[in-house]
This record gives structure tokens, sequence and C-alpha cells, in this order.
């Protein structure tokens, strides 16, 4: 009985080094990464966004500009 207990005791105390050890930090530091990548999508979707609606801009007004030059 004594032996079964102290076992539980071990395995319990196994489990929490484990977890500090091992789990928590790489769940913290997905987490983070997690975090990260998706600020670095957000920010990759505006460039992009602004980058040709600038660019669609661009050639709007080349294109306006173009035909006023015909007229």
């Amino acid at each position: 009985m004594e032996s079964k207990v102290l076992l539980n005791l071990l395995s319990v105390g196994h489990e929490d080094l484990w977890d500090l050890s091992f789990n928590r930090k790489p769940q913290y530091n997905n987490m983070v990464y997690g975090i990260n990548n998706v600020i670095y999508g957000i920010n990759n979707v505006i460039s992009s966004v602004s980058w040709n609606s600038s660019r669609t801009a661009f050639k709007g007004a080349k294109e306006f500009l173009n035909k006023k030059q015909t007229i």
C-alpha cells in the first residue's frame, strides 16, 4: 500500500516537472509564434492590398491622362 502511494506521488511529481519543463514553455512559445504569424499575415494582406490599389490607381490615372490627351 505504501509503495503504491509513493509511486503515485512520484508519478504526479514527474508529470508536474514534465509540464513545467517541456509542455508549458512550447505551448507559450507556440502561442506567441502563432500571434506573430497572424500579425505578419495581416501585414502581408494589408501591404498587398495597398500595393494593388495604388498600382490600380496609378494605372487608372495613366489611362485617364492618355484618353484625355487623345481627345
